[in-house]
């Protein structure tokens, strides 16, 4: 680490990156390895396996004897992903969680930049947004800000911005003060769960 991350982190928390997964052999390697290769390292990583019948486990495994002490498995029998979600933040010990769906992947330095954001805020944050990727079927790469500055994230969440897990980074007393995501959701979830920490904190508590 160069002397500028020293300073900013003055300390290390914990965090916690999370990846429910049903049948996903052909992502969980590259997503696990995105996790992995963060050049923030303080890190756990938590895959909570939804009931797959292909060879996902197997190869949550492989990895999992590379690095035993980096990578957690938990099983849960195909409740849903707020259900596999909210079990990953059960199970998780960092200060921040990091939500990661299996065919999405994080930039290197994903975490460095956020968490170097939160260290010189005058704020104290409970989620940091960020900005996606989205790759159309025409390999064109397209980015969406998440939230601009000065931008009212009521709007940004109307809009089905905020709503992108991936590229926000939440701390866990955001997550564990509105009870997790409601598992009785089939689609909205993630927008639910952030409207909710907006109501319960309010628009200060998003950087």
């Amino acid at each position: 680490m160069g002397t500028s991350k020293v300073k900013i982190f003055m300390t290390t928390p914990l965090v916690s990156i999370i990846i429910p997964v049903f049948n996903g052999q052909d992502f969980i390697e590259e997503c696990i390895y995105s996790a992995l290769n963060q050049t923030y390292c303080h890190t756990e990583i938590i895959v909570v396996d939804n009931n797959s019948t292909d060879h996902t486990v197997d190869k949550v495994l492989q990895i999992q004897k590379k690095f035993p002490e980096k990578i957690s498995l938990f099983f849960e029998e195909n409740q849903g992903v707020s259900y596999a979600r909210n079990k990953g933040i059960a199970h998780s010990q960092g200060q921040w969680i990091q939500f990661l769906d299996v065919d999405d992947l994080l930039y290197s330095d994903k975490l460095e930049r956020q968490l170097k954001l939160i260290f010189t805020s005058t704020s104290s944050p409970l989620m940091v947004a960020g900005v996606y990727h989205h790759l159309s079927e025409d390999k064109k790469i397209r980015e969406v800000p998440l939230l601009t500055e000065g931008q009212d994230p009521y709007k940004s969440i109307a809009a089905s911005l905020l709503g992108h897990l991936d590229s926000n980074l939440f701390h866990l007393d955001a997550l564990t003060g509105i009870n997790g995501f409601n598992e009785t959701l089939k689609v909205g979830e993630d927008t639910d769960m952030i409207f909710r920490i907006l109501c319960f904190k309010g628009a200060a508590s998003m950087l």
